[in-house]
């Protein structure tokens, strides 16, 4: 089994692209290039201009939550710790990895931290998006906008959650499988990379599925490429598809290397059985192109068809039916938004790296003198950047900008009286207020029927268990369903709440609640910003 670099063309038709032109250093500057640019712009705009974006989700309470139980009892638990409905049922904290980082870093500099962490992370993803289009010798122009419009695709998900592990780790697993399929890597590079990140996503999040679902459609892109194939091609090809076998053995072997063993693909299977729950979850939910996210996504979907009806040589099978997969979960899942814009924002820049301006913009007619003054002009810009960017790889302003955040969150998130960094729970979200009231009347929340994302939350701000929380694999549909009779009020919903005995709703401002109110059985004792407090009366 060959393990050194491929030799010769990969594929027929999918060469790495090449440029007409190739800029020689001279010598490392500290400036920043676009790629720093492109960091610092998005750690600034979650950080300065809407801080308290990646708290957004109440789920983030029980995972550091749970990162503390496993911090301070050495140990992960094993029944719930969370819910007053099912409290001795057995549970696999299959994020735990995450949880631990996550309560590691509240430990040290707080929430602030926690929100600094995420936001530098999402910024650096997005910066490797860019260098890896530029790298392939897209114009920085093109790359540039590309990564802009990935950027906005993703936000929809940009929280501090687990997933962020998905995004690298899908990150990883597309740029190098494609790498060693055009002849750049080795295999052994290759199968060390795939089988480590493969070992920590594992434990962080569920969807490494989509890494074993990525080297399936390489091998199965290989095996057509093969068969088709003659010669040294196809010996080249077969060479590859071994390679794939065998990233695909030892990355799925690894996903076994977890405090839960089999269990986790148990505990998976029965999270994705739960169809009725999730067709009606908004995450899950097809994407509303009125949004801006989700127009991102299909500029970014008709800048992959133009590339292909344009270039004249197709990138290859395997990109292809990737790019074609993960357009089919986006169109399907909004949730699914980021992982097609981090897959398929590289895939398109390879493809436009292989095609001319003047190819882009040909029209069969003879350009007029001022097109062709401006294409001059473009392509001087085009080599200034591009000796920009081959001599300034020191990255000196984002690591500046990530230590010096990281050090202002040790200090509290302020330099002197000054407030640098304010990242929170957001008062206009969650129930801040009313959770105060709870506990200064002593409130038993064993009563208490609350909203299932804030669940987690209400934890990690009281320590109370609470009725329902965003688990959906822990409790399971029957129970979502009838948390969802209540919420709709179905003929039903007294029943429901009569068997669980609840006396108090703690919920946010809603159609729900304001029915309650109507029915003359509810009272407001309390509200904020984003909910409402309601009692049971007394009759």
């Amino acid at each position: 089994m060959p393990m050194g670099k491929n030799e010769g063309m990969s594929e027929i038709d999918c060469n790495r692209p090449s440029t007409n032109e190739t800029v020689e250093p001279s010598g490392t500057k500290p400036l920043p290039d676009v790629s720093d640019l492109i960091f610092m712009f998005i750690v600034s705009l979650l950080v300065s201009t809407v801080p308290n974006f990646v708290l957004g989700d109440g789920s983030t309470g029980w995972h550091l939550a749970t990162g503390h139980y496993i911090l301070e009892h050495g140990s992960i638990p094993q029944t719930d710790l969370f819910s007053s409905t099912f409290p001795d049922r057995h549970w696999v904290p299959y994020e735990w990895f995450f949880d631990v980082i996550a309560a590691f870093l509240e430990r040290i500099g707080g929430l602030k931290l926690v929100a600094v962490a995420t936001s530098c992370s999402i910024a650096l993803l997005f910066s490797m998006v860019y260098r890896e289009c530029r790298r392939d010798g897209c114009h920085f122009a093109i790359a540039l906008l590309l990564t802009i419009l990935g950027t906005f695709a993703s936000s929809v998900h940009w929280l501090a959650r687990p997933h962020i592990f998905t995004f690298f780790g899908l990150y990883l697993f597309a740029r190098h499988l494609e790498r060693y399929r055009r002849g750049e890597e080795s295999a052994k590079n290759l199968l060390l990379i795939l089988t480590l990140t493969m070992l920590v996503w594992s434990n962080a999040h569920p969807a490494f599925l989509v890494g074993l679902a990525i080297i399936v459609i390489y091998i199965a892109c290989e095996s057509v490429v093969s068969f088709v194939s003659g010669g040294d091609f196809r010996q080249q090809s077969l060479s590859r598809l071994k390679i794939y076998a065998l990233a695909l053995a030892t990355t799925f072997a690894v996903t076994f290397i977890n405090p839960n063993g089999f269990g986790l693909y148990a505990y998976i299977f029965a999270y994705l059985q739960q169809s009725k729950i999730l067709s009606v979850t908004a995450e899950y939910l097809p994407p509303d192109f009125k949004q801006l996210h989700a127009v991102c996504t299909a500029l970014i979907f008709f800048c992959f068809v133009i590339g292909l009806a344009m270039n004249k040589r197709p990138p290859g099978l395997a990109p292809v039916i990737t790019a074609l997969a993960f357009a089919w979960l986006a169109v399907n899942s909004t949730r699914n938004e980021p992982l097609f814009a981090i897959v398929v924002v590289p895939i398109v820049g390879t493809m436009f790296a292989q095609m001319s301006a003047e190819r882009l913009l040909n029209t069969g007619f003879t350009p007029a003198p001022w097109v062709k003054k401006l294409s001059e002009r473009v392509k001087t810009v085009s080599a200034n950047m591009d000796e920009v960017e081959a001599t300034c790889t020191m990255h000196i302003l984002p690591t500046i900008l990530t230590i010096g955040l990281v050090l202002v969150c040790l200090m509290g998130g302020r330099i002197g009286p000054l407030e640098i960094v304010t990242s929170k729970f957001d008062p206009l979200t969650k129930p801040t207020g009313t959770l105060d009231f709870a506990k200064a009347n002593n409130l038993d929340w064993k009563n208490c029927f609350n909203c299932d994302n804030w669940g987690g939350y209400i934890y990690y701000k009281t320590g109370n268990r609470v009725f329902i929380d965003d688990r959906l694999d822990f409790y399971g549909s029957d129970f979502f369903l009838d948390y969802g009779k209540v919420i709709n009020m179905d003929p039903d919903y007294k029943k429901i709440l009569a068997k669980h005995k609840i006396e108090w709703v703690l919920f946010p401002k809603s159609v729900f609640t304001e029915n309650l109110k109507k029915t003359g059985d509810w009272k407001t004792l309390s509200e904020d910003q984003a909910s409402v407090l309601l009692v049971k009366t007394q009759k």
